[in-house]
């Protein structure tokens, strides 16, 4: 019985016997499996009765198996899916990455011929006209302090351009971040924007060298910045508390201003062209990170926007 068993399993055996020794009838059900067994002599409505529901039983197995192998393929063929939407997805972040750090380049070299040449040359029309201030003033008094009044403005204004070329040359490509370190970046463009803005805030620092990349130092760098700029431009706030806590799996940063707020949803409904650029440029960086972003926000109370990067996204990155 266990042989005949073995050969075919969706077989439905029914066994027709003679012997009613009950021992020997239930080892045979137990060997061979069988669904029924008949005691000659048999009943034609009780032999009908048991090959009807035979039948039936053999038809539910062989669905039940249909369907078994079908779920299998089904199963096989999503695992495949899921495994080409990983790749996928990896192979985007690595591009994503590429394409951030060749802008990143871009920028820097366009801050450095700002710094090197802009800046150089303005500095030098700066002392042009102090020098033109002596070399050509006219005999007359009331004409000479004119043109030492202009000159001041002139100075002043070309001044006010260098300072200015300065700061976008920083901004374009934050440089200390390679000198000092994400913590100190971080530190001098937070004191930077609550001196140009007038919105105090309350940082509260934490150690990133678990952030060994440059592109993960520059990355963060530019999420903190695109936050603060948000804030600036919509909040309407006053002040910005912003915590960093790090723990063995993620670093958590946090930003949250006493503005006025605005409807989360409503905001994120919208097509990404009507979104904005901050946000979708947030949320995109913050994948390049392996990360997420979280933003909540109460009408005339104030808006908070939180960031979870994993520790280990430069091993990630390489996966």
């Amino acid at each position: 019985m266990t042989h005949i068993y073995q050969k075919n399993e969706s077989i439905i055996r029914i066994i027709i016997t003679g012997f009613l020794n009950t021992t020997d009838i239930i080892a045979a059900i137990n060997k061979g499996h069988i669904y029924q067994f008949i005691v000659k002599p048999w009943e034609i409505v009780q032999m009908r009765m048991v090959l009807s529901q035979a039948t039936y039983t053999w038809k539910l197995k062989k669905e039940n198996n249909e369907l078994q192998k079908e779920l299998l393929t089904q199963n096989y063929l999503l695992t495949q899916a899921n495994k080409r939407l990983h790749t996928s997805k990896q192979t985007l972040r690595n591009l994503s990455i590429s394409l951030f750090t060749a802008r990143e380049e871009e920028q820097r070299r366009i801050a450095m011929e700002l710094h090197d040449e802009l800046g150089q040359s303005l500095a030098a029309l700066k002392m042009q006209t102090r020098i033109m201030e002596h070399d050509f003033l006219p005999a007359e008094k009331a004409q000479q302090e004119k043109i030492k009044s202009w000159s001041t403005v002139l100075r002043s204004s070309i001044s006010q351009i260098i300072e200015d070329v300065r700061l976008l040359s920083k901004n374009l490509s934050p440089v200390i971040i390679e000198d000092l370190g994400l913590d100190a970046a971080l530190q001098q463009l937070i004191d930077n924007f609550t001196q140009a803005h007038g919105i105090s805030c309350s940082f509260q620092p934490a150690p990133l060298q678990d952030i060994t990349s440059a592109d993960g130092k520059r990355i963060v760098y530019r999420l903190v910045q695109e936050t603060l700029n948000n804030i600036c431009n919509h909040a309407e706030a006053t002040h910005i508390h912003f915590p960093i806590k790090v723990d063995q799996e993620k670093i958590f940063l946090s930003l949250a201003d006493d503005g006025k707020g605005f409807h989360v949803q409503e905001v994120l409904a919208r097509p990404q062209s009507r979104r904005g650029i901050g946000l979708t440029a947030m949320s995109e960086r913050v994948k390049m990170l392996g990360g997420k972003i979280d933003i909540q926000s109460i009408i005339n109370k104030g808006t908070t926007v939180s960031f979870t990067i994993p520790v280990d996204f430069d091993r990630k990155k390489k996966e």
